[in-house]
């Protein structure tokens, strides 16, 4: 089963990948924002529903995890973050798929938060 991250109802604003992609990249985010607990309630319902549907969220919550996770996408685009199956890192094909699938959702998320600041 795949999962969706979207910030609009066009195709251009809609993240479609593979299940173990996506539980990667949301593992990764829920660690960013431990301890914020109205931001890992939604995570959790990402989880459930397979989806993260920016536009579906209250404002501040949907612009504090947009934030989060540009971050979280440049260090995976950067090798700095590797994606795990049930704790075991995969191979290195499957982390260059990870890295160009995390790519892909940069510019949805742009388009949702603006550009993160530099440095």
């Amino acid at each position: 089963m795949g999962g969706v991250i979207s910030i609009g109802e066009s195709e251009e604003d809609v993240w479609l990948v593979a299940g173990w992609a996506y539980r990667g990249v949301l593992d990764h985010l829920r660690e960013a924002v431990k301890g914020q607990a109205d931001l890992e309630q939604a995570i959790g319902k990402a989880e459930i529903f397979q989806a993260l549907s920016f536009d579906r969220l209250e404002p501040g919550i949907a612009d504090r995890l947009a934030r989060a996770l540009l971050c979280i996408i440049d260090e995976i685009v950067a090798g700095m973050r590797q994606v795990q199956v049930d704790g075991r890192i995969l191979d290195e094909t499957r982390q260059t798929q990870f890295r160009e699938a995390a790519a892909e959702l940069r510019p949805v998320i742009v388009r949702w938060a603006g550009p993160p600041p530099p440095g």
